[in-house]
């Protein structure tokens, strides 16, 4: 337990906060799914916030968070921003400067206001909100996961650095009317991951304390269980709250007006006051809220014609004068739980009105939404009977499409395809398992192996000998090839020497990838930093290993007459193989981790190019990993298509009638309340659904890209005649 909760645990209130999303706490509001992509920008969502309800706040801390209230204040010069600079946040550096920096800064304000009489003016004024986000911790964690030295050793930091500035508040105001809420936006994993909906990243501390709180309650001892039974604090009452309970809790600590925007409802366990005036507070916590319910009701009737109301606030016993007419003759007459009790219940009806009025037009919605799929779908179905698919063709079960969107989220769905998939060349009879002996071995022993990678955890830690030792497979199928390349693949033609060149320097490219992972590998963990030539390198990799693949695609075609078949009819095989393709597709999704959340990976690959905190430009480095296995994927379908002669308008057109299956599952999968990974995931989902015909056409051209001197031909495929 930390020294600065054990030094006031006779005098605060604590619990757990349970989150939500994160940005809008100091708003206390709860933005929908679509904002929550947004991820850190300034100002995402426009709302209100107690900084802009304060007559003054000073806020100390990260370039990435405090300009979001600062820019969105109605009085720009309300909110007071102190900020070090962007390069501050390394992860590869000693994060506890990030607090540090932090704490000097607050004790310089109020060392200046000695002998700065505009500041020591602003301090002696009331409403004042001093906001101190400490981003050491959650830097730590990222680099050095929650249970290392470094994470603990910055604990203490905060621990000295909260009680120092504690004791400096409070001498120089010396007069005991400073609250304090200690709290924070998110926990984090054992491998210093958060953004998913599990407890250690949705339970958060808040501990308050100061005038208007009440004393610890160690007569009933409640709320306590398991999660907290270690904490060295279940001698007293714990209260838990929703994350979105802080901003009013403040707003009432402060003497300020509710945020237009809050949904919280005020925890009046905190609160230390008659209960008269927990009456009157819980009565305007109702009324803020049930504003919003009747602007939002106003909105919805003038524009549309058959208007259907909350029917739970629309009658005569319950709308919202009767319930603040009751709560007010309640309190008149002294009965003051009763009255807390009906706030209470105004307050819960009138979320539920919002709920209601937010998703007024769903029905609808959805309604036209599926129509176009389904109609969509219905147009090519009609197109491929009409001028591909014979009329003996069976159709495809919908299970495969049911299986493959529970797979989103029920990564074994796809363990047991890859289980049944590797049986599939045994369906072709014992001559085809006898002419082909040493491919059916191998096509059943692989399908068996990956399909225990689906099983394993999406997120995993760092390994430089695994990281090594692919690298050294990689090296060694080149060499392979180089050498015995020409037998292997048994051209008609002999080939070019130019591959063989590119292929020869991208093995050099190889090799020096490795060495320069190795050695940045070592340097970040030694904590020096990424070494600047290490950066440089790894960058100019990259970019040769670019200009190398633009080389071979400029590499003419030596039969310039080979031409793909036009007008193949569509048989059965060939929707086996869409199948196949798509569920290929589905499993480079899902079998590195979670592409529709970035958080579920690691971003220690990341480091050894940038190690300044930079969300966007590190997504978009590891998006680029994280397309290797499509990359993979669309040249095999490139080989695919040549050995079998497939046109590729045909697959295009299967899949995106599959694809559109998907979609439209995925669309009434989407989710509007919960944690950022399950709402981001549950969209994320919806668009790579409706994006994957737009992928399928990329990864087609990639596929041209990188086999663009390969010919294979059907009948490389025949087996051979005893």
């Amino acid at each position: 337990m930390s020294d600065i909760v054990n030094t006031i645990m006779n005098n605060v209130e604590g619990g757990i906060s349970n989150l939500r999303l994160r940005i809008p706490k100091l708003a206390d509001m709860i933005i929908n799914g679509i904002k929550s992509l947004n991820s850190w920008k300034t100002n995402p969502v426009n709302f209100d916030s107690i900084f802009n309800q304060s007559r003054h706040t000073w806020s100390f801390g990260s370039p990435d968070i405090l300009p979001m209230f600062a820019y969105g204040a109605s009085d720009v010069s309300r909110v007071e921003t102190f900020m070090y600079e962007k390069k501050m946040e390394d992860f590869s550096k000693n994060s506890t400067i990030l607090d540090t920096w932090v704490f000097d800064k607050v004790t310089e304000l109020f060392k200046n206001s000695t002998s700065n009489k505009t500041i020591k003016k602003a301090l002696s004024q009331d409403k004042i909100v001093f906001f101190l986000h400490l981003l050491g911790l959650d830097t730590a964690g990222h680099s050095y996961r929650p249970y290392s030295k470094e994470y603990l050793n910055n604990i203490k930091v905060v621990d000295t650095g909260l009680k120092k500035i504690v004791k400096l508040v409070e001498n120089y105001y010396n007069d005991d009317k400073t609250a304090w809420i200690f709290t924070s936006d998110h926990g984090m994993s054992n491998l210093g991951s958060h953004g998913d909906g599990h407890p250690d990243n949705t339970r958060t501390p808040l501990i308050v304390w100061g005038p208007g709180i009440n004393k610890p309650d160690k007569l009933n001892v409640t709320g306590h269980d398991n999660f907290s039974k270690n904490w060295s604090v279940n001698i007293v009452k714990r209260i838990d709250v929703l994350q979105a309970d802080i901003a009013p809790l403040m707003a009432y600590l402060v003497g300020l007006n509710f945020p237009m925007n809050s949904v919280g409802r005020l925890p009046l366990d905190y609160l230390s006051c008659s209960p008269n005036i927990k009456s009157q507070i819980a009565l305007t916590n109702a009324l803020q809220i049930a504003e919003q319910y009747k602007m939002k009701h106003e909105l919805k009737s003038s524009t549309k014609i058959a208007f259907k109301p909350f029917k739970h606030l629309n009658n005569k016993t319950h709308n919202l004068d009767i319930y603040k007419n009751r709560i007010e003759t309640l309190i008149d007459n002294y009965e003051y739980d009763k009255a807390i009790k009906l706030s209470k219940e105004m307050i819960e009806l009138c979320l539920a009105g919002l709920n209601y009025f937010q998703t007024y037009d769903r029905l609808f919605l959805h309604s036209i939404i599926t129509l176009g799929y389904v109609g969509w779908i219905v147009f090519m179905f009609i197109q491929m009977i009409n001028s591909y698919i014979p009329k003996d063709i069976y159709q495809t079960k919908r299970t495969f499409f049911s299986s493959a969107v529970i797979g989103y989220s029920q990564r074994k769905i796809f363990t047991g395809y890859f289980i049944l998939i590797s049986f599939w060349p045994l369906t072709y009879g014992i001559k085809f398992v006898q002419n082909n002996k040493t491919l059916v071995f191998l096509w059943i022993l692989n399908s068996l192996t990956i399909s225990i990678f689906t099983l394993l955890d999406t997120v995993k830690k760092e390994n430089l000998a695994l990281i090594l030792t692919g690298g050294f497979f990689m090296l060694l199928s080149g060499i392979i090839y180089l050498i015995f390349g020409d037998s292997l693949i048994k051209k008609r033609k002999i080939i070019s020497k130019m591959p063989k060149v590119i292929i020869s320097f991208q093995l050099g490219l190889l090799i020096l990838s490795m060495i320069v992972t190795h050695l940045s590998v070592l340097s970040l963990r030694a904590k020096k930093g990424l070494p600047f030539g290490n950066q440089v390198l790894g960058w100019m990799i990259l970019v040769l290993w670019v200009e190398m693949e633009h080389k071979v695609r400029l590499t003419k075609a030596q039969d310039k007459n080979a031409e793909f078949k036009k007008n193949r009819k569509l048989f059965s095989e060939n929707l086996r193989t869409s199948l196949f393709y798509l569920f290929f597709i589905q499993e480079a999704f899902f079998g590195t981790g979670n592409i529709a959340s970035v958080s579920s990976f690691s971003l220690d690959s990341v480091y050894r190019l940038i190690v300044i905190f930079n969300p966007f430009f590190q997504a978009t480095i590891l998006l680029f990993k994280l397309l290797i296995p499509f990359i993979i994927i669309s040249a095999n379908l490139g080989i695919l298509n040549r050995k079998l002669e497939i046109p590729p308008s045909t697959l295009f057109m299967i899949v995106l009638t599959m694809s559109d299956i998907l979609t439209l599952n995925f669309f009434y999968l989407v989710k509007n309340e919960g944690s950022w990974f399950e709402i981001g995931s549950t969209i994320s989902t919806f668009c790579i659904g409706n994006f994957l015909i737009i992928y399928i056409i990329i990864l087609e051209k990639i596929s041209d890209f990188l086999i663009g001197n390969s010919y294979i031909t059907a009948k490389e495929l025949e087996p051979k005649k005893n």
